[in-house]
Protein backbone atom coordinates (compact mmCIF):
# COMPACT_ATOMS: atom_id res chain seq x y z
CA UNK A 1 0.00 0.00 0.00
CA UNK A 2 1.81 3.12 -1.24
CA UNK A 3 0.20 6.54 -1.31
CA UNK A 4 3.39 8.59 -1.56
CA UNK A 5 3.12 9.01 -5.31
CA UNK A 6 0.25 11.46 -4.93
CA UNK A 7 2.77 14.08 -3.78
CA UNK A 8 0.45 15.78 -1.30
CA UNK A 9 0.82 13.49 1.72
CA UNK A 10 2.91 15.24 4.37
CA UNK A 11 2.51 12.86 7.28
CA UNK A 12 0.59 10.31 9.28
CA UNK A 13 -0.88 11.02 12.71
CA UNK A 14 -2.10 8.40 15.18
CA UNK A 15 -4.43 9.65 17.93
CA UNK A 16 -5.04 7.69 21.12
CA UNK A 17 -7.39 8.35 24.05
CA UNK A 18 -6.04 8.66 27.58
CA UNK A 19 -7.03 6.64 30.66
CA UNK A 20 -9.39 4.31 28.77
CA UNK A 21 -8.74 1.60 31.39
CA UNK A 22 -10.15 3.88 34.09
CA UNK A 23 -13.14 4.72 31.90
CA UNK A 24 -13.83 1.01 31.43
CA UNK A 25 -13.75 0.51 35.20
CA UNK A 26 -15.99 3.50 35.82
CA UNK A 27 -18.57 3.04 33.12
CA UNK A 28 -17.90 -0.08 31.08
CA UNK A 29 -17.25 -0.35 27.38
CA UNK A 30 -20.14 1.93 26.33
CA UNK A 31 -18.62 5.30 27.30
CA UNK A 32 -15.25 4.36 25.80
CA UNK A 33 -16.74 3.39 22.45
CA UNK A 34 -18.95 6.49 22.43
CA UNK A 35 -15.96 8.74 23.09
CA UNK A 36 -13.95 7.09 20.31
CA UNK A 37 -16.81 7.74 17.90
CA UNK A 38 -17.02 11.35 19.06
CA UNK A 39 -13.28 11.94 18.70
CA UNK A 40 -13.32 10.39 15.24
CA UNK A 41 -16.12 12.77 14.28
CA UNK A 42 -14.07 15.67 15.65
CA UNK A 43 -11.12 14.63 13.46
CA UNK A 44 -13.39 14.29 10.42
CA UNK A 45 -14.76 17.80 11.01
CA UNK A 46 -11.27 19.26 11.30
CA UNK A 47 -9.49 17.39 8.52
CA UNK A 48 -12.19 15.91 6.31
CA UNK A 49 -13.78 12.48 6.52
CA UNK A 50 -11.54 11.11 3.76
CA UNK A 51 -8.40 11.79 5.81
CA UNK A 52 -9.51 9.73 8.81
CA UNK A 53 -8.40 6.34 7.62
CA UNK A 54 -9.39 3.78 10.22
CA UNK A 55 -9.39 2.82 13.87
CA UNK A 56 -6.60 0.51 14.99
CA UNK A 57 -7.25 -2.61 17.11
CA UNK A 58 -6.01 -0.71 20.18
CA UNK A 59 -8.62 1.99 19.53
CA UNK A 60 -6.21 4.61 18.18
CA UNK A 61 -7.34 6.56 15.12
CA UNK A 62 -5.20 7.00 11.99
CA UNK A 63 -5.22 10.42 10.36
CA UNK A 64 -3.63 11.46 7.05
CA UNK A 65 -2.05 14.90 7.07
CA UNK A 66 -1.97 16.57 3.65
CA UNK A 67 -3.15 19.44 1.44
CA UNK A 68 -1.65 22.15 3.67
CA UNK A 69 1.77 23.36 4.89
CA UNK A 70 3.28 21.35 7.73
CA UNK A 71 3.02 24.13 10.33
CA UNK A 72 -0.65 24.62 9.50
CA UNK A 73 -1.33 20.89 9.86
CA UNK A 74 0.55 20.75 13.15
CA UNK A 75 -1.41 23.68 14.57
CA UNK A 76 -4.61 21.97 13.47
CA UNK A 77 -3.63 18.73 15.25
CA UNK A 78 -2.79 20.60 18.46
CA UNK A 79 -6.06 22.51 18.34
CA UNK A 80 -7.99 19.28 17.81
CA UNK A 81 -6.31 17.58 20.75
CA UNK A 82 -7.28 20.56 22.91
CA UNK A 83 -10.93 20.07 21.90
CA UNK A 84 -11.10 16.37 22.81
CA UNK A 85 -12.24 17.01 26.43
CA UNK A 86 -15.32 18.72 24.99
CA UNK A 87 -16.45 15.41 23.45
CA UNK A 88 -18.49 14.47 26.50
CA UNK A 89 -20.87 11.54 26.44
CA UNK A 90 -23.66 11.22 28.99
CA UNK A 91 -24.54 7.77 30.30
CA UNK A 92 -27.25 7.89 32.89
CA UNK A 93 -26.46 10.88 35.10
CA UNK A 94 -22.70 10.93 34.36
CA UNK A 95 -20.90 12.92 31.67
CA UNK A 96 -17.87 10.93 30.55
CA UNK A 97 -14.93 12.73 28.95
CA UNK A 98 -11.27 12.12 28.25
CA UNK A 99 -8.13 13.67 26.81
CA UNK A 100 -5.95 12.47 23.95
CA UNK A 101 -2.35 12.12 22.85
CA UNK A 102 -0.92 11.77 19.37
CA UNK A 103 2.13 10.82 17.39
CA UNK A 104 3.14 12.19 13.99
CA UNK A 105 5.73 11.19 11.44
CA UNK A 106 6.45 13.60 8.60
CA UNK A 107 7.61 12.39 5.21
CA UNK A 108 8.87 13.65 1.89
CA UNK A 109 7.81 10.47 0.16
CA UNK A 110 9.39 7.10 -0.49
CA UNK A 111 7.88 5.26 2.49
CA UNK A 112 4.65 3.33 2.22
CA UNK A 113 1.67 4.18 4.36
CA UNK A 114 1.81 0.96 6.35
CA UNK A 115 5.35 1.69 7.52
CA UNK A 116 4.49 5.33 8.25
CA UNK A 117 1.53 4.19 10.33
CA UNK A 118 3.77 1.88 12.35
CA UNK A 119 6.19 4.75 13.00
CA UNK A 120 3.39 7.17 13.91
CA UNK A 121 2.07 4.52 16.31
CA UNK A 122 5.51 4.42 17.95
CA UNK A 123 5.36 8.21 18.33
CA UNK A 124 1.86 7.95 19.81
CA UNK A 125 3.05 5.31 22.30
CA UNK A 126 6.02 7.52 23.22
CA UNK A 127 3.66 10.42 23.91
CA UNK A 128 1.53 8.24 26.16
CA UNK A 129 4.51 6.84 28.08
CA UNK A 130 6.08 10.27 28.58
CA UNK A 131 2.84 11.97 29.52
CA UNK A 132 2.94 14.35 26.53
CA UNK A 133 0.15 15.55 24.26
CA UNK A 134 2.18 15.07 21.11
CA UNK A 135 5.40 13.49 19.89
CA UNK A 136 6.50 14.09 16.31
CA UNK A 137 9.33 12.65 14.27
CA UNK A 138 10.75 14.75 11.45
CA UNK A 139 11.51 11.69 9.37
CA UNK A 140 11.66 7.92 9.49
CA UNK A 141 15.37 8.29 10.39
CA UNK A 142 14.85 10.55 13.43
CA UNK A 143 17.28 9.41 16.19
CA UNK A 144 14.61 9.51 18.90
CA UNK A 145 12.44 7.25 16.76
CA UNK A 146 15.26 4.77 16.31
CA UNK A 147 15.86 4.78 20.08
CA UNK A 148 12.14 4.18 20.76
CA UNK A 149 12.02 1.34 18.25
CA UNK A 150 15.15 -0.22 19.75
CA UNK A 151 13.63 -0.02 23.26
CA UNK A 152 10.44 -1.68 22.04
CA UNK A 153 12.36 -4.46 20.33
CA UNK A 154 14.56 -5.11 23.34
CA UNK A 155 11.55 -5.16 25.67
CA UNK A 156 9.75 -7.61 23.38
CA UNK A 157 12.86 -9.81 23.45
CA UNK A 158 13.43 -9.57 27.21
CA UNK A 159 11.88 -12.89 28.22
CA UNK A 160 13.85 -14.72 25.56
CA UNK A 161 16.99 -12.85 26.59
CA UNK A 162 16.56 -14.12 30.14
CA UNK A 163 15.93 -17.65 28.95
CA UNK A 164 18.91 -17.59 26.57
CA UNK A 165 21.15 -15.82 29.10
CA UNK A 166 21.54 -12.79 26.87
CA UNK A 167 21.14 -10.52 29.86
CA UNK A 168 24.79 -9.94 30.75
CA UNK A 169 25.88 -8.93 34.24
CA UNK A 170 28.56 -6.32 34.85
CA UNK A 171 29.96 -4.91 38.07
CA UNK A 172 31.31 -1.51 39.09
CA UNK A 173 33.27 -1.06 42.30
CA UNK A 174 31.98 1.15 45.09
CA UNK A 175 35.26 2.31 46.58
CA UNK A 176 35.74 2.93 50.30
CA UNK A 177 38.25 5.72 50.84
CA UNK A 178 39.42 3.83 53.93
CA UNK A 179 42.36 1.89 52.49
CA UNK A 180 42.39 -0.48 55.46
CA UNK A 181 38.92 -1.85 54.70
CA UNK A 182 39.14 -5.50 53.59
CA UNK A 183 35.81 -5.30 51.75
CA UNK A 184 35.45 -5.01 47.99
CA UNK A 185 31.92 -3.84 47.17
CA UNK A 186 30.44 -3.89 43.67
CA UNK A 187 27.18 -2.68 42.19
CA UNK A 188 25.73 -5.27 39.82
CA UNK A 189 24.73 -3.80 36.45
CA UNK A 190 23.10 -5.37 33.41
CA UNK A 191 23.26 -5.09 29.65
CA UNK A 192 21.22 -6.92 27.03
CA UNK A 193 22.74 -8.76 24.10
CA UNK A 194 20.45 -8.81 21.05
CA UNK A 195 20.12 -11.74 18.68
CA UNK A 196 22.91 -10.35 16.48
CA UNK A 197 25.29 -10.32 19.44
CA UNK A 198 25.30 -6.56 20.01
CA UNK A 199 25.25 -5.42 23.64
CA UNK A 200 22.91 -2.59 24.66
CA UNK A 201 23.23 -0.39 27.73
CA UNK A 202 20.53 -0.49 30.43
CA UNK A 203 19.27 2.95 29.33
CA UNK A 204 18.05 1.31 26.11
CA UNK A 205 15.61 -1.07 27.82
CA UNK A 206 15.28 -0.58 31.61
CA UNK A 207 13.18 2.64 31.55
CA UNK A 208 10.57 0.99 29.32
CA UNK A 209 10.74 -2.18 31.42
CA UNK A 210 10.05 -0.01 34.49
CA UNK A 211 6.93 1.46 32.92
CA UNK A 212 5.50 -1.84 31.71
CA UNK A 213 6.10 -4.07 34.72
CA UNK A 214 8.60 -6.31 32.92
CA UNK A 215 11.15 -4.97 35.40
CA UNK A 216 9.86 -7.31 38.12
CA UNK A 217 10.83 -10.36 36.07
CA UNK A 218 14.17 -8.81 35.18
CA UNK A 219 14.92 -7.85 38.79
CA UNK A 220 14.25 -11.41 39.92
CA UNK A 221 16.40 -12.88 37.16
CA UNK A 222 19.32 -10.54 37.91
CA UNK A 223 19.19 -11.22 41.65
CA UNK A 224 19.07 -14.99 41.15
CA UNK A 225 21.83 -14.92 38.55
CA UNK A 226 24.08 -12.66 40.63
CA UNK A 227 23.72 -14.77 43.80
CA UNK A 228 22.67 -18.32 42.87
CA UNK A 229 24.55 -18.28 39.56
CA UNK A 230 27.79 -17.37 41.34
CA UNK A 231 27.12 -18.86 44.78
CA UNK A 232 30.30 -20.95 44.93
CA UNK A 233 32.53 -17.97 44.16
CA UNK A 234 30.64 -15.71 46.59
CA UNK A 235 30.96 -18.24 49.39
CA UNK A 236 34.65 -18.66 48.69
CA UNK A 237 35.48 -14.95 48.45
CA UNK A 238 33.96 -13.52 51.62
CA UNK A 239 35.53 -10.09 51.12
CA UNK A 240 33.30 -9.42 48.10
CA UNK A 241 30.00 -7.65 48.82
CA UNK A 242 27.43 -6.97 46.11
CA UNK A 243 24.80 -4.27 45.65
CA UNK A 244 21.70 -5.17 43.64
CA UNK A 245 19.20 -2.75 42.10
CA UNK A 246 15.53 -3.20 42.90
CA UNK A 247 12.73 -1.29 41.23
CA UNK A 248 9.79 0.24 43.07
CA UNK A 249 7.51 -2.30 41.39
CA UNK A 250 9.56 -5.23 42.67
CA UNK A 251 9.82 -3.71 46.12
CA UNK A 252 6.01 -3.43 46.15
CA UNK A 253 5.60 -7.17 45.49
CA UNK A 254 4.01 -8.89 48.49
CA UNK A 255 6.40 -11.09 50.39
CA UNK A 256 9.31 -10.58 48.01
CA UNK A 257 11.64 -10.77 51.01
CA UNK A 258 10.84 -14.48 51.35
CA UNK A 259 12.44 -15.19 47.98
CA UNK A 260 15.58 -13.36 49.11
CA UNK A 261 15.60 -15.24 52.42
CA UNK A 262 15.31 -18.55 50.55
CA UNK A 263 18.20 -17.65 48.24
CA UNK A 264 20.47 -16.63 51.12
CA UNK A 265 19.56 -19.70 53.17
CA UNK A 266 20.16 -21.96 50.19
CA UNK A 267 23.61 -20.50 49.48
CA UNK A 268 24.75 -19.79 53.02
CA UNK A 269 25.93 -16.31 52.04
CA UNK A 270 25.96 -13.83 54.92
CA UNK A 271 23.14 -11.28 54.42
CA UNK A 272 25.51 -8.48 55.51
CA UNK A 273 27.30 -8.97 52.18
CA UNK A 274 24.18 -8.09 50.20
CA UNK A 275 22.82 -4.58 49.63
CA UNK A 276 19.67 -3.64 47.76
CA UNK A 277 19.47 -0.29 45.98
CA UNK A 278 16.07 1.35 45.61
CA UNK A 279 15.93 3.96 42.88
CA UNK A 280 14.39 7.17 44.19
CA UNK A 281 12.93 7.97 40.77
CA UNK A 282 11.22 4.57 40.51
CA UNK A 283 7.61 4.69 41.65
CA UNK A 284 6.72 2.57 44.68
CA UNK A 285 3.17 1.44 44.02
CA UNK A 286 2.39 -0.08 47.41
CA UNK A 287 4.28 1.67 50.20
CA UNK A 288 3.09 -0.62 53.06
CA UNK A 289 4.34 -3.70 51.19
CA UNK A 290 7.57 -1.90 50.27
CA UNK A 291 8.12 -1.08 53.95
CA UNK A 292 7.45 -4.72 54.86
CA UNK A 293 10.07 -5.91 52.37
CA UNK A 294 12.67 -3.35 53.45
CA UNK A 295 12.13 -4.12 57.14
CA UNK A 296 12.51 -7.84 56.40
CA UNK A 297 15.74 -7.26 54.46
CA UNK A 298 17.12 -5.27 57.37
CA UNK A 299 16.07 -7.92 59.90
CA UNK A 300 17.95 -10.50 57.84
CA UNK A 301 21.04 -8.31 58.01
CA UNK A 302 21.04 -6.98 54.44
CA UNK A 303 21.79 -3.33 53.72
CA UNK A 304 19.31 -1.14 51.86
CA UNK A 305 20.38 1.97 49.96
CA UNK A 306 18.31 4.78 48.51
CA UNK A 307 19.76 5.30 45.04
CA UNK A 308 19.79 8.50 42.96
CA UNK A 309 18.96 10.53 46.07
CA UNK A 310 18.14 14.10 45.09
CA UNK A 311 16.99 13.24 41.56
CA UNK A 312 13.25 13.30 42.28
CA UNK A 313 10.70 14.67 44.68
CA UNK A 314 10.14 11.48 46.67
CA UNK A 315 13.56 11.08 48.27
CA UNK A 316 12.88 12.61 51.67
CA UNK A 317 9.56 10.79 51.91
CA UNK A 318 11.29 7.47 51.21
CA UNK A 319 14.02 8.39 53.67
CA UNK A 320 11.30 8.81 56.30
CA UNK A 321 9.18 5.78 55.37
CA UNK A 322 11.82 3.19 54.50
CA UNK A 323 14.42 1.79 56.89
CA UNK A 324 17.43 2.43 54.64
CA UNK A 325 20.95 2.59 56.02
CA UNK A 326 22.71 4.08 52.98
CA UNK A 327 22.13 6.95 50.57
CA UNK A 328 23.67 7.26 47.11
CA UNK A 329 23.73 10.90 46.04
CA UNK A 330 22.48 11.41 42.50
CA UNK A 331 25.14 11.83 39.85
CA UNK A 332 23.46 14.92 38.46
CA UNK A 333 24.18 16.70 41.73
CA UNK A 334 27.65 15.21 42.08
CA UNK A 335 28.74 16.31 38.61
CA UNK A 336 28.22 19.99 39.47
CA UNK A 337 29.93 20.22 42.86
CA UNK A 338 32.99 21.62 41.05
CA UNK A 339 31.10 24.85 40.36
CA UNK A 340 30.95 26.90 43.60
CA UNK A 341 28.50 29.38 42.09
CA UNK A 342 25.91 26.66 41.52
CA UNK A 343 23.50 25.33 44.13
CA UNK A 344 24.53 21.70 43.80
CA UNK A 345 27.58 22.04 46.03
CA UNK A 346 25.48 23.42 48.90
CA UNK A 347 22.79 20.79 48.33
CA UNK A 348 25.31 17.94 48.45
CA UNK A 349 26.93 19.46 51.54
CA UNK A 350 23.55 19.61 53.26
CA UNK A 351 22.67 16.03 52.24
CA UNK A 352 25.95 14.69 53.57
CA UNK A 353 25.41 16.53 56.87
CA UNK A 354 21.85 15.22 57.14
CA UNK A 355 22.91 11.63 56.46
CA UNK A 356 25.71 11.94 58.99
CA UNK A 357 23.21 13.09 61.62
CA UNK A 358 20.95 10.13 60.76
CA UNK A 359 23.82 7.65 60.90
CA UNK A 360 23.56 6.73 57.21
CA UNK A 361 26.39 5.73 54.91
CA UNK A 362 26.84 8.05 51.93
CA UNK A 363 28.04 7.11 48.44
CA UNK A 364 28.91 9.67 45.78
CA UNK A 365 27.80 8.40 42.37
CA UNK A 366 29.17 9.22 38.91
CA UNK A 367 32.47 10.53 40.21
CA UNK A 368 34.01 11.56 36.89
CA UNK A 369 37.17 13.42 37.89
CA UNK A 370 39.82 13.61 40.63
CA UNK A 371 38.53 17.10 41.50
CA UNK A 372 35.03 15.76 42.25
CA UNK A 373 36.57 12.94 44.28
CA UNK A 374 38.50 15.40 46.44
CA UNK A 375 35.52 17.71 46.99
CA UNK A 376 33.25 14.84 48.06
CA UNK A 377 35.91 13.41 50.36
CA UNK A 378 36.36 16.81 52.00
CA UNK A 379 32.58 17.04 52.48
CA UNK A 380 32.63 13.75 54.35
CA UNK A 381 31.60 11.25 51.68
CA UNK A 382 33.32 7.97 52.53
CA UNK A 383 32.45 5.86 49.47
CA UNK A 384 32.76 6.73 45.79
CA UNK A 385 31.63 5.23 42.53
CA UNK A 386 32.30 6.37 38.98
CA UNK A 387 34.19 5.74 35.78
CA UNK A 388 37.15 7.84 36.87
CA UNK A 389 37.60 5.40 39.75
CA UNK A 390 36.71 2.15 38.06
CA UNK A 391 35.05 1.05 34.83
CA UNK A 392 32.34 -1.58 34.91
CA UNK A 393 33.69 -5.06 34.21
CA UNK A 394 32.04 -8.40 33.41
CA UNK A 395 30.59 -9.66 36.66
CA UNK A 396 32.35 -13.01 36.67
CA UNK A 397 35.76 -11.31 36.51
CA UNK A 398 35.46 -9.89 40.03
CA UNK A 399 35.83 -13.45 41.30
CA UNK A 400 39.04 -14.12 39.39
CA UNK A 401 41.99 -14.32 41.82
CA UNK A 402 44.48 -11.55 41.26
CA UNK A 403 47.93 -11.10 42.66
CA UNK A 404 47.01 -7.66 43.86
CA UNK A 405 43.55 -6.10 43.75
CA UNK A 406 43.66 -2.42 42.86
CA UNK A 407 42.40 -0.27 45.70
CA UNK A 408 41.56 3.39 45.40
CA UNK A 409 41.77 5.24 48.70
CA UNK A 410 42.71 8.64 47.39
CA UNK A 411 41.84 10.72 44.38
CA UNK A 412 42.82 8.93 41.15
CA UNK A 413 45.57 10.59 39.20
Amino acid sequence: MTDMGKGSLRGICVVGLNYTDQLLIAGGDGPVQALRVAVRALLEDGFGAAQVRQTMPCGAIILRLQDAPRDVLLDRVRATLAQVPECRKRVGSIDYATTAHAGIVWTEGGTDTEELTRIASAACAAANIRGLDLVEYDSVDHPHLQADILSARLLADALSAMRDRRLVLYAQQIVDIDETSPVLQYEVLVKMRDRAGREHSPSAFLPLAERTGMICLMDGWIIREAILGHAEALVRMEHIHISLNMSGRTLSSPGFWREIETILTQTGIAPARIQFEITETSAIYDLPRAKENVQAFRRMGCSVALDDFGAGLSGFSYLTDLDVNCVKIDGGLVANVVYPQRRELKIVEALVSLCSDLGLDVVGEHVSSPQIFDILRDLGVTKMQGYSIGESVPYETIFVPRGEVRRTGSAPA
